[in-house]
This record gives C-alpha cells, structure tokens and sequence, in this order.
C-alpha cells in the first residue's frame, strides 16, 4: 500500500483551452517527482515529448518517458480502462489525467464514482482552471461548459492572476459555480514546480475513494 490508505491518488485536470492547464499540469508533474513519488500522465493525444521512447506495453498501453519518475500514456480504450492498465501494469504513486477543454468535468467524475471497480484503491482528486484572463468573454460565450466543468471540480485554480486579478464579483461567482470546493488563485506560468504543488497539494487531502 505504498505507507498509505489509497494505493493510488488520481487527478483529473479540466479546463478551456488557453486557460493555463497544460502548463499547471507540467509544474504538478515536476513537483510530484521532486517529492520522490512516480507519476503517469493521461492524455487523448500521443505526448509530444519523449515520443521516439515510446513503448507499446501488452494491453496496448502506449507508454512515453517524459523525465525522471514520470511517464506519459495515450488514451486507450476508455478513460477507466485506461487507470485500471496502468495501476496494474507501473503502480504508479499518481496519476493525472489531462482532460480536453470541452470535457464535462461533472460527468467524468460520476463515472469514476459510479463504475470504478472494488479492486481500484485510488482516491479521486478534481481540479478545474479557470481563466482570469478571459473570463468575462469565456462565461458570455461557453457558460454551459465552464458551469459543469467547475461544477465537478473539487478544487479550482484561478490562473494568470497577474494579468486580471480576480474582483470579488468573480470571485462569488466562481464560489456559487463550485460549492464546496477549494479555490487557490495563482499565476502557474510564474511559479515553480515546488510552489505550485505546495499550493494545490494542500488542497487535496479531502480527496474520496473512487468507489464512493
């Protein structure tokens, strides 16, 4: 059981495109291997780094060394089947899944809920960026999206504060959006590695178990 309760941590990362998340995604890469942990990353797209590496394991798992500690596996059948191969095939401490900008954050977090099987031991961590940047014209134009992405979110990143702080309008319209969850206001693009994980990573401790 690796000295804790959960086998494996999960996290399921969303956000619109532009928003920051690939970029947020690298630093927590980087700041979970730094911590002496293991790391898969989950992506619908071949990884663009690493890609000559690439190894084809025996459930058809395409696996991609990134950097020392982590590696990166293309989609492969469903998104559980997937987490199912890869604690099976690498029992990795973590593992991230990068979510496209138009997935339903809602949704993929009830599958997880619902179907995962008894014998996946992981705990299901969520997390949503939002945008401060373009957050007026991304709420007039893709609310239905950002509404059920922030809606099963766990914990939300309000990115690129530094180029638009967010005003308290924003911010109790982000609260009412995501109730309950932990909100943490950065500029990834600015910090590193081991603040960015410092930040987030204290607000994953209320993870729950995929099975609940």
């Amino acid at each position: 059981m690796k000295g804790r309760a959960f086998k494996l941590e999960l996290l399921l990362c969303g956000g619109f495109l532009g928003s920051g998340k690939t970029t947020l995604i690298n630093k927590l890469l980087h700041g979970i291997t730094e911590q002496g942990l293991t790391v898969a990353l989950i992506e619908n797209e071949a990884c663009q780094e690493g890609i000559d590496a690439a190894l084809t394991g025996q459930e058809g798992i395409k696996v991609v060394p990134l950097f020392g500690g982590c590696v990166c596996c293309q989609l492969s059948g469903s998104l559980l089947e997937t987490v199912q191969k890869l604690e099976a095939e690498l029992s990795p401490d973590w593992v991230v899944v990068e979510l496209t900008g138009l997935a339903m954050m809602d949704n993929i977090r009830e599958v997880f809920r619902m179907y995962a099987p008894k014998d996946l031991t992981a705990r299901l961590h969520t997390l949503a960026v939002a945008d401060m940047a373009r957050w007026d014209k991304l709420v007039l134009r893709m609310e239905p999206v950002i509404r059920r992405q922030l809606a099963g979110a766990d914990t939300v990143v309000i990115n690129k504060v530094d180029l638009q702080p967010p005003s308290p309008q924003t911010l109790a319209q982000i609260e009412a959006l995501s109730p309950g969850a932990v909100i943490l206001s950065m500029s990834a693009a600015s910090l590193s590695p081991a603040e960015v994980w410092t930040q987030v990573s204290k607000a994953f401790v209320s993870g729950k178990e995929c099975t609940e």
